[in-house]
């Protein structure tokens, strides 16, 4: 199933490559690395917390003394569970903080699916209906559906989700909805924090000047 990835706004220095990447993992690497776009500065950090938001004792490390493009962080021995590693990027060019995150899903941990479907908060626009829900892809991980209906379903280019997390100093990260093979709407994102999340769902459509915004609260 072909899924969206996540993304942040370009700035000076945005992350290029993560290892460990986002999704599910038999284990975690003794070091986490991330290289970003640009130079880092004082101030860019890197941490890894459990599913409570918790941060991961042991974890040492910082700006990469060889490379300053990467934050690396050597980590302790760590259980099955649901991690999440997060990261604040200050640029070294005019010192920009861009924060961000991921999760991972590690020795066969179950993935975090809430115990109800979210909740709409508002937003939104008569000629369309839309419904979010997640769903257990085969690998554990998870993708969110995007269900469209309406006069002006059909009319839809675009749909983008914002995931703010119960951890509120990790920022938000978006992704794109794409088309799987059965017509659906899917993104691919990995809750890891148990808690209060806020999905925004954002639809652009052909011949209207305004976005279509509706609010989600959901609990993992």
């Amino acid at each position: 199933m072909a899924v969206g990835t996540p993304s942040i706004a370009s700035a000076h220095a945005y992350l290029v490559r993560a290892n460990p990447p986002p999704g599910v993992h038999t284990s975690l690497p003794g070091t986490v690395e991330l290289t970003f776009s640009a130079s880092l500065d004082r101030g860019s950090i890197l941490r890894l917390l459990d599913a409570s938001g918790t941060d991961v004792p042991g974890v040492e490390g910082g700006i990469d003394p060889i490379d300053r493009t990467r934050l690396i962080a050597t980590l302790p021995e760590c259980p099955p569970g649901a991690y999440t590693v997060a990261w604040v990027a200050v640029s070294a060019e005019d010192g920009h903080a861009a924060p961000g995150f991921h999760g991972v899903l590690v020795g066969g941990a179950s993935p975090l699916l809430g115990a109800g479907e979210p909740v709409s908060l508002g937003g939104g626009v008569s000629d369309l209906e839309l419904a979010l829900a997640p769903a257990a892809t085969a690998d554990g991980g998870v993708v969110w559906v995007v269900q469209l209906g309406g006069p002006t379903a059909g009319a839809v280019q675009r749909v983008a989700l914002t995931f703010t997390p119960p951890v509120a100093e990790l920022g938000a990260m978006q992704v794109t909805a794409v088309l799987d093979e059965a017509g659906n709407r899917v993104a691919a994102w990995l809750p890891t924090i148990a808690g209060e999340w806020r999905i925004d769902v954002v639809v652009r459509r052909t011949g209207s000047a305004d976005d279509v915004r509706q609010r989600f609260l959901w609990t993992a």
